[in-house]
């Protein structure tokens, strides 16, 4: 009699313990993938997922979609080669129904959560390690500030850049959004090299 007082007791206890609300943006991470993997993105996912991916969606400032493809990718942080293909496969979805996702995707990357890699037919995805660890941290990722650079931090960013560039994890195109940043700080603040523009 004592023994099965106590084994529901405890059973008792590790209801509690699952049922508490995440408070981390890892836990509610966490939770999303549990809920996400082979739901095919149904309505019964977005509500019962709805308070976690709210969580991380505010912590964020994503959209819920941003929010699940996040999850994702830190679900598969120590891959360096993600494709959009694991992505289906993960959600249980057709890769058209992911393909209606790759805007979103394309904004986590903009934000540089994530990078992408182009080479001709093959695009693959890796998240930084120091996105891995802000998450870890229970903070949200800021990228480098590009305000007041001296001459040394310039060249550094500029050198960060191109290395990006020539891995193919930076686009043409961003590429030349963040050197017309640059040049725009280094014309209005009269930065230490504003003629090299």
């Amino acid at each position: 009699m004592k023994r099965t007082n106590l084994t529901s007791k405890n059973e008792e206890t590790n209801l509690q313990v699952s049922t508490k609300k995440p408070k981390t943006l890892l836990q509610n991470i966490e939770r999303i993938i549990e809920m996400a993997e082979g739901s095919k993105l149904s309505d019964e996912f977005f509500q019962k997922a709805k308070n976690n991916i709210n969580f991380v969606a505010k912590s964020m400032i994503f959209s819920q979609n941003q929010a699940i493809l996040f999850s994702f990718f830190i679900e598969n942080s120590w891959d360096t080669d993600i494709r959009i293909k694991d992505l289906s496969k993960f959600l249980g979805c057709k890769n058209i129904k992911t393909i209606h996702l790759m805007n979103d995707i394309d904004e986590l990357v903009k934000r540089r959560l994530v990078r992408c890699s182009c080479d001709k037919d093959h695009i693959s995805y890796r998240v930084p390690l120091e996105v891995v660890n802000a998450v870890k941290q229970n903070k949200v990722y800021q990228t480098e500030s590009t305000q007041n650079l001296n001459t040394h931090e310039l060249f550094k960013h500029f050198d960060r850049l191109f290395n990006e560039r020539e891995e193919k994890e930076l686009t043409y195109s961003l590429l030349t959004s963040e050197l017309q940043i640059l040049k725009s700080i280094c014309f209005v603040t009269k930065s230490v090299i504003p003629h090299l523009f």
